[in-house]
């Protein structure tokens, strides 16, 4: 079970992840940086794409 939390629909991200790795093959997060800020937020970045953690 999911339950929905914040202001980003989690089923617009799940589409844009199934769209990409249908028509590119991969999903963005294969080759990402990441990034560790001292407070523990993490980010991933490839690209044009991120995510924060």
């Amino acid at each position: 079970m999911v339950h929905q939390g914040g202001p980003r629909r989690l089923w617009d991200l799940l589409e844009e992840s199934r769209d990409r790795l249908n028509t590119v093959g991969e999903l963005p997060v294969y080759g990402a940086t990441v990034t560790i800020t001292p407070d523990g937020e993490t980010t991933l970045s490839r690209g044009r794409w991120s995510a924060t953690l």
